[in-house]
């Protein structure tokens, strides 16, 4: 368990435009994964903003904060990431991953994945696999892992992956086995204009196949990641100047204003546990 003690609100590892890597990172040496530097744990940052995180690798990298989880619970909360950077050159393996959050979470077990009160903006994510808050997510047995992302903001971000197949906002890839795994996704707001998954992880839409998966309470700038799917639970295609200000209470009038999420005069929401209320 690791927590950033308190009465520290920022902690930043790189100004504008620095480049000193975040030391911890993946590779894949000689054909399997560093295992190494796979993370398990929690890690609460008790309200702290990372400013400057970043990571730049080469073929076979992962990539984020936390970049890889392999078959363990792994809990990111309380924490704002700011003008992070991280990027992996030249990288085409469709297993890989990276996020500002969590790069890659790979898991055959009945693991438990948290991510709640998180906000990442101001950020440039690029791989093969993209996305902000996790890179990759894959389950590759049929047994019952549980996800759980609450409380979520993102703003100006900028997620490029090979194509809209492999780049999103929450996932850049989601990969389900259909044995039960529970996905719960709910007080989300997304402001940035990319889906909030890949479009090939039809596993988030497929409500016939995979039941286990929820949404509640999620806005998000970008489109579908599929029109075959509803989605239900989401809001899609949300105009960034209806959640500014006040407006955003009407907007996304599902939000628990005052508890999860706060309105600011003339800018975006902000998760209520970053502000003294």
């Amino acid at each position: 368990y690791y927590r950033v003690a308190d009465g520290i609100d920022k902690i930043v590892l790189n100004s504008d435009g620095g480049t000193q890597k975040w030391y911890y990172y993946s590779t894949w040496p000689d054909g399997d994964h560093d295992k190494k530097t796979a993370f398990s744990g929690h890690f609460d940052g008790n309200g702290v903003t990372i400013v400057g995180l970043y990571g730049s690798g080469n073929y076979h990298a992962h990539l984020g904060f936390i970049p890889y989880v392999q078959n363990s619970d792994v809990t990111v909360e309380n924490v704002k990431f700011d003008k992070a950077n991280i990027s992996t050159a030249s990288d085409t393996r469709t297993d890989m991953g990276s996020a500002v959050v969590i790069g890659n979470y790979n898991t055959n077990a009945a693991t438990k994945i948290t991510v709640n009160n998180v906000s990442v903006v101001n950020s440039t994510v690029q791989d093969y696999t993209a996305g902000v808050i996790v890179g990759q997510m894959r389950v590759t047995a049929d047994v019952a892992p549980t996800v759980k992302i609450n409380n979520i903001a993102t703003a100006n971000n900028t997620i490029v992956g090979n194509s809209a197949v492999t780049q999103g906002v929450l996932f850049g890839v989601c990969s389900l086995w259909s044995g039960g795994t529970s996905v719960q996704m709910s007080n989300i707001i997304l402001a940035d204009s990319v889906q909030f998954a890949g479009s090939n992880s039809a596993a988030l839409g497929n409500a016939a196949s995979y039941p286990f998966v929820s949404y509640k309470n999620v806005y998000t700038a970008g489109s579908k990641p599929s029109e075959e799917y509803a989605y239900t639970g989401v809001t899609f295609g949300v105009d960034v100047e209806t959640i500014k200000g006040a407006t955003a209470m009407t907007t996304a009038d599902t939000i628990a204003w005052g508890k999860d999420f706060v309105a600011i005069t003339d800018a975006l929401p902000e998760l209520a546990i970053f502000h003294n209320l």
